[in-house]
């Protein structure tokens, strides 16, 4: 590594982070972000750390696979409607 330069997840507590995932859990994730889900119910619907939401997200968004939405990360929606 060069000096003097700082590498994005290189230490001890990003080991816990995941950055792979299902096509499944991805189709989901699209599915949740366009009914306008919030970031915290995404994350209890998938089981995924707000970190790997925001990840997620930024991911698909550079990818063109989600546009920005209503409320952001945080979404219109905080609670499934039965």
């Amino acid at each position: 590594m060069a000096k003097n330069r700082y590498y994005l997840f290189t230490s001890e507590p990003h080991e816990k982070i995941r950055l792979d995932f299902t096509e499944t859990a991805i189709k989901n994730f699209i599915d949740y972000w366009n009914r306008g889900y919030s970031h915290k119910l995404i994350g209890r619907k998938l089981q995924l750390k707000q970190v790997e939401i925001a990840l997620i997200a930024m991911d698909l968004e550079y990818a063109g696979l989600i546009s920005q939405r209503d409320g952001g990360i945080f979404g219109t929606v905080d609670k499934e409607v039965s």
